[in-house]
């Protein structure tokens, strides 16, 4: 099945990418890193709801799912190589 992540094989492989590159920025602190993408979800769902026509439903899933990344790589699972 293709993906709808034309640059990534899977949504993994771009949480992956987002994870790390905003890991650097917070000079790899990997729980400061998984609170921002949990805070930005958030806000970009609240965003979502009363813009429906906007891209911050993208946006939110796109951080949740770099959230879910970056909590199960502090538990051993690279989502990515699955």
């Amino acid at each position: 099945m293709a993906s709808i992540y034309p640059k990534y094989e899977s949504k993994w492989e771009k949480a992956r990418k987002m994870f790390n590159r905003k890991m650097r920025e917070l000079e790899n602190d990997g729980s400061k890193t998984i609170e921002y993408f949990l805070d930005e979800a958030a806000r970009q769902s609240k965003l979502a709801k009363k813009m429906p026509q906007s891209v911050a439903y993208i946006r939110a899933s796109y951080a949740h799912n770099a959230a879910t990344y970056g909590i199960n790589l502090a538990f051993g699972t690279d989502l990515a190589k699955s």
